[in-house]
C-alpha cells in the first residue's frame, strides 16, 4: 500500500473516531472527487472502512439531493442506494465524491421531473368492459350472482365464485393492462398471485376450467401459484412456454428486451421453447433461464436482482446502461434519447423505485453518464429523457 493509501486509511480512522478535522475531512472528501477508476484502490479495504466510505458518501448525498414535496408512503426506507458500482472496473460508487457543480445542470436546475409510478391499471372483461382501476372505488367494482371482483387499498384485484348459486361456467378471458408508469397485482380464481410490472399485460379466465390453468404474457410478472397436482399453471409468452405446478418465480419477456429472463424462486419449472426447433429445459430454485434468437440457457441466478422491483427496488446487476434505461423509461414514462455515441458501462447496485427521475440520475451521473429532462413535444406526450 503506497502513502496516499495510508494517508487514505488514517483519514477514514479519524473520520470513524469523530476526531477528523474539517481540513481532514475537506480532503477525504476531494480524495472522492479525484478517484481513478482502474487503481481498484477498494480492494484494498476492508468490509469496515468500506462502510466507513459509504458512511462519508451517504451523508454527502443526503445533503445535497433534494427532497420530493410529495408525500411518501410509510414503507421501510434504504438508503438512496446500497452498493452501486459503475463502468468495466466495477468499484464501488460510493468511492466518489458528488460534485457541487452537477454535469447535469439542466436536469437539476430546471423543474423538469417525472414522477415513478403507481398503481394504476386497465381491466378489460370478457364482454368488451373496461374498468379504470386507479379511478374505481375500493371495494366490488364488478358484481355478478357467481362472481365479485373486488379491488383492495394496496392497488390489488381479486376473483371471487360462489359455486352454491350456479354451476354455470363464465366463459371469456379477461385482461389486466398495466401502462407505462404503472404497476398492478391480481389474484386469480385458483388463489394464484400476480405482479405485473409497468408495461405489462395478462390474460386470463375468470374460472379455469378442463385440465390445466393457462395465461398468456407481455411484459414482466412475478407469480406465486397455487399448487394443485393434477391441474398444471402455464404461462405463454411469444417465445415460451412455462409450465408449473405450484412454485414461485419471474418472467421477464419484454418485447423490447433481447434476452427472456425466467427466474425461480421456489419450486420447479418446465419451459419449452415456441421456435421452429422447439427446446425444453428444466430449472430449479436459484437458476435463470435466458432465452435470445439463437439459444435457450440455464444459468445461476441473481434473484434479488429479479424479483428486486416487486419490493419497490431497482436492482442493478452489472447491467448495461441500454438496459437500465429501459428499465427507466418503463417506470417514469419517459421516452430516452441518445445523442451520440454512449460509452458501453455497467451498473450494479439498487435505487429506491419511489424515487423521482431526477433523484435518481443524480446517483448515475456518478457514472459519468449525463442527462437532461425535458417536457413533451406535444401536449399529452411522453416527457423525453435526453442522454448524452
Amino acid at each position: 500500500m503506497n502513502n496516499s493509501e495510508s494517508r487514505l486509511l488514517l483519514l477514514l480512522e479519524k473520520f470513524k473516531n469523530g476526531i477528523a478535522t474539517a481540513e481532514e475531512l475537506e480532503e477525504l472528501d476531494s480524495w472522492y472527487d479525484s478517484f481513478d477508476l482502474e487503481r481498484k484502490l477498494s480492494d484494498e479495504l476492508s468490509s469496515t472502512e468500506l462502510n466507513l466510505v459509504h458512511d462519508r458518501m451517504l451523508a454527502t448525498i443526503n445533503s445535497e439531493i433534494p427532497k420530493s414535496p410529495t408525500k411518501r408512503k410509510p414503507v421501510r426506507r434504504r438508503p438512496i442506494f446500497k452498493f452501486i458500482t459503475v463502468g468495466l472496473a466495477l468499484v464501488p460508487l460510493i468511492l466518489f465524491f458528488l460534485r457541487e457543480h452537477s454535469s447535469i445542470e439542466d436536469a437539476h436546475t430546471t423543474r423538469v421531473d417525472a414522477a415513478p409510478g403507481k398503481n394504476t391499471a386497465r381491466l378489460i372483461l370478457p364482454t368488451g368492459s373496461i374498468i379504470d382501476l386507479e379511478k374505481a372505488k375500493r371495494g366490488p367494482i364488478y358484481k355478478q350472482p357467481d362472481l365479485v371482483i373486488t379491488k383492495d387499498s394496496i392497488g390489488q384485484i381479486s376473483y371471487h365464485f360462489n359455486k352454491l348459486i350456479t354451476n354455470k361456467q363464465i366463459q371469456g378471458d379477461n385482461s389486466l393492462i398495466i401502462p407505462s408508469g404503472g404497476q398492478y397485482r391480481v389474484i386469480l380464481s385458483d388463489g394464484t398471485k400476480v405482479w405485473l410490472n409497468a408495461k405489462s399485460e395478462i390474460t386470463f379466465p375468470a374460472e379455469f376450467v378442463g385440465n390445466s390453468r393457462n395465461v398468456k404474457l407481455s411484459g414482466e410478472a412475478y407469480f406465486e401459484v397455487a399448487k394443485n397436482k393434477v391441474k398444471p399453471f402455464f404461462v405463454h409468452t411469444p417465445q415460451q412456454e412455462i409450465k408449473v405446478l405450484g412454485t414461485h418465480f419471474n418472467v421477464n419477456a419484454y418485447a423490447d428486451e433481447k434476452i427472456q429472463k425466467t427466474t425461480l424462486l421456489e419450486g420447479l419449472v418446465q419451459i419449452k421453447t415456441t421456435d421452429k426447433i422447439a427446446k425444453t429445459v428444466i430449472i430449479q430454485p436459484g437458476q435463470q433461464a435466458q432465452q435470445d434468437d439463437q439459444m435457450i440457457q440455464v444459468r445461476t441466478a441473481n434473484s434479488e436482482a429479479a424479483v428486486g422491483w416487486t419490493n419497490g427496488v431497482f436492482v442493478f446487476d452489472h447491467t448495461d446502461i441500454q438496459e437500465l434505461m429501459r428499465q427507466l423509461a418503463r417506470w417514469y414514462d419517459v421516452e430516452v434519447i441518445y445523442q451520440g455515441p454512449i460509452k458501453p458501462r455497467n451498473f450494479s447496485g439498487e435505487i429506491e423505485r419511489d424515487y423521482t427521475l431526477k433523484e435518481v440520475l443524480r446517483i448515475l451521473e456518478l457514472g459519468n453518464v449525463h442527462f437532461k429532462i425535458e417536457e413533451p413535444k406535444i401536449k399529452g406526450g411522453q416527457k423525453r429523457l435526453i442522454i448524452n
